[in-house]
């Protein structure tokens, strides 16, 4: 499937007003990852966090 062509991109999607709403509610809704996704983003050599 071709997400750029079909896929939904917020960022082209929504309006500034609306990406502003959303991350303002994100901000207020925190949420507490469990031990094993801390762990994989951690560990996982795909991991962008890994510990070097």
């Amino acid at each position: 499937m071709d997400l750029k062509r079909y896929g939904w991109d917020p960022a082209r999607d929504l309006s500034a007003e609306e990406l502003q709403q959303i991350l303002a509610a994100a901000e207020s809704q925190p949420v507490e990852p469990n031990a094993r996704t801390l762990n994989l983003l951690q560990t996982d050599p795909a991991s962008p966090f890994k510990d070097a």
